[in-house]
């Protein structure tokens, strides 16, 4: 899924494991130790339970396995033949999804042959998919090592280090994939991020215009340029991304991210057989953005498999995201009745059940989500951001506190190499936010600002949250929490972002100026805003600018730090958080 590609990595990335498929590794049933060759240590390979798989599957993998060993036993047998075995035997596993045995696999073939590119990079996939993101990107460090010029190589490592939100160490990373192919979208896309995030909005749009001329089926980067367009103040480009992304959602049609070819990861497709065979190539074509090819691989995967969870739950994703949930949700349900219970099919139920407007049974299913693994931070997060549109705003933060307690023990960080990094420090901070918004409404603003001062504790200089105190300190109706001075200090350094100033950061300059007294400056700026908002024809927003106007007009300050039907108390899940594959990226 996008840039936002998406809260659902981490699960996505797990999800087999949560539905207990059997599919995924499972606890070792035994192990058989290799005999070392030329000093070389290696590794157990597990035992992992093959009941799962097609006959002609399950025989290839024993065959394949009796060989090795076979090899591994003979005293003739060399680095330069026990090498490819092991990345073999490593790739059937692979594409099964036994991430384990195949790690291993892997690990020896690279100790009896470490200038060959393969299994580094492959091992940069494994831990990918595991959610390892620092022993992903060490692997493709690995990889480049011995071709400094492969770009999915260079790929997998500047998007594990953006996850992370290491920006110094993805962006020389995203600039050498460029430097090898200017055409290279998602290093464009890497790059716009990287700007978005330094709020240099100019050369974030450039790099996202760039990226989608090349790939316009990437529709995900709609909602970037959207956003960079915003920041820079030019709403009518705003609006123009915009519009494309309440289609996208409205026809449930899902973001498509960019992507480069990876011939690689593709050439494991020729060892799938069965069920799977077909399962990856929908997962390929979902991958693209060809939602209706990977509905028919998905049925051909399920009719060969019908009791299989896998493609039930993918052909769901699939369905929503051509825009028939009704028919994701009989998906989902069928899942549900061949592995009851399980949390990640309830949070995806739910999920569809929000586009259908069903949103008392979308509750519901959060609810048995939370209920088979509390520790579930998605379905908190979401269920949180439901009640918030039904405007339950007290039942909403419990869910919130559960986000941010469950990220309590990383510190408000998720840790590096920890599953989703990146994307779960992003949901620890919305619900930062959002638990104070929620206390807002319930016209508890000390318990709001104090909640986001430490926040910013965790999270320090953080604009948003910066700027949600400095509004409050401006124009709070509790006289105990206002101060206008503090609020004029706080939004100092976000006026001053070389990427261009939020329309929103000048509201709450107006704000705090008529809070400490300069009513003549606060009224200038106002209509300064409503002027320029009706060049741009946006005479809506420039209407509700006018009450405060009114305000600094007759010297008065303002005394509602947001209106009731600001959008930012109703949180709307977007096309994004549709549910996607069950694994983050195809084996």
């Amino acid at each position: 899924m996008s840039d936002s590609t998406k809260l659902l990595n981490r699960f996505r990335a797990g999800a087999l494991c949560l539905i207990g498929l059997g599919v995924l590794p499972i606890p070792v049933i035994g192990e058989s130790a290799p005999v070392p060759h030329s000093n070389v240590p290696l590794r157990p390979i597990p035992h992992p339970d093959l009941s799962r798989l097609e006959p002609a599957a399950r025989q290839r993998i024993r065959d394949t396995r009796a060989g090795l060993e076979s090899m591994a036993k003979a005293e003739k047998a060399g680095p330069e033949e026990l090498s490819p075995a092991y990345g073999e035997m490593g790739k059937l596993y692979h594409v099964q999804d036994f991430l384990g045995a195949a790690e291993a696999c892997y690990l020896n073939a690279e100790s009896l042959a470490p200038t060959d590119f393969r299994w580094p990079y492959y091992l940069g996939h494994i831990y990918k998919n595991k959610g390892d993101l620092e022993q992903s990107i060490a692997a493709y460090q690995r990889a480049m090592e011995h071709q400094p010029e492969n770009v999915p190589a260079i790929l997998g490592a500047a998007e594990g280090h953006l996850s992370l939100n290491r920006y110094d160490r993805a962006q020389p990373l995203f600039e050498r994939a460029l430097a090898l192919d200017e055409d290279c979208a998602p290093a464009l896309v890497g790059m716009g991020k990287i700007a978005s995030s330094r709020r240099d909005a100019k050369e974030a749009i450039r790099n996202f215009e760039a990226a989608l001329a090349l790939q316009p089926e990437a529709n995900s980067i709609h909602y970037l340029l959207a956003m960079s367009y915003r920041r820079q103040g030019d709403l009518d480009r705003a609006e123009t991304h915009f519009q494309q992304v309440a289609m996208l959602e409205r026809l449930r049609r899902g973001h498509a991210t960019a992507g480069y070819p990876d011939p690689m990861m593709e050439a494991l497709d020729d060892l799938t057989t069965g069920w799977r065979h077909h399962w990856v190539r929908g997962m390929r074509a979902f991958g693209k953005g060809r939602f209706e090819e990977a509905v028919k691989e998905y049925r051909t995967s399920v009719a060969l498999d019908p009791k299989n969870p896998v493609p039930l739950t993918d052909l769901g994703s699939a369905l929503a995201r051509t825009g028939d949930l009704r028919g994701a949700a009989r998906e989902y349900a069928q899942a549900l009745r061949v592995s009851p219970g399980n949390p990640m099919l309830h949070y995806y139920l739910g999920t569809t059940l929000m586009g259908l407007q069903s949103e008392e049974e979308a509750a519901r299913h959060y609810q048995r989500a939370i209920g088979a693994n509390p520790g579930f931070m998605e379905a908190h997060f979401q269920l949180a951001n439901l009640l918030m549109r039904l405007r339950r705003y007290d039942q909403a933060i419990p869910h919130y506190t559960s986000v941010v307690e469950l990220d309590s023990g990383f510190g408000g960080r998720a840790p590096a190499g920890s599953p989703g990094g990146g994307q779960i420090r992003q949901m620890s901070i919305l619900a930062h936010f959002m638990r104070a918004m929620a206390l807002v409404q319930l016209s508890r603003h000390e318990e709001a600002l104090t909640g986001l001062e430490k926040a910013l504790e965790v999270f320090p200089g953080h604009p948003d949250m910066t700027h949600a105190v400095a509004r409050l300190l401006a124009a709070s109706p509790d006289p105990k929490i206002r101060n206008g001075m503090r609020a004029l200090q706080l939004l100092g350094p976000l006026l001053q972002s070389p990427g261009g100033i939020d329309l929103e950061y000048v509201e709450t300059l107006a704000m705090a100026l008529a809070e400490t007294g300069r009513y003549e400056r606060a009224a200038q700026l106002q209509r300064d805003m409503i002027s320029d908002l009706q060049r741009n024809r946006r005479f809506d927003l420039a209407m509700l600018l006018n009450e405060n106007l009114a305000l600094y007009q007759s010297r008065q300050p303002c005394r509602s730090p947001w209106r009731e039907d600001d959008p930012i108390f109703t949180p709307v899940a977007s096309a994004m958080d549709l549910p996607g594959p069950t694994t983050g990226s195809p084996p």
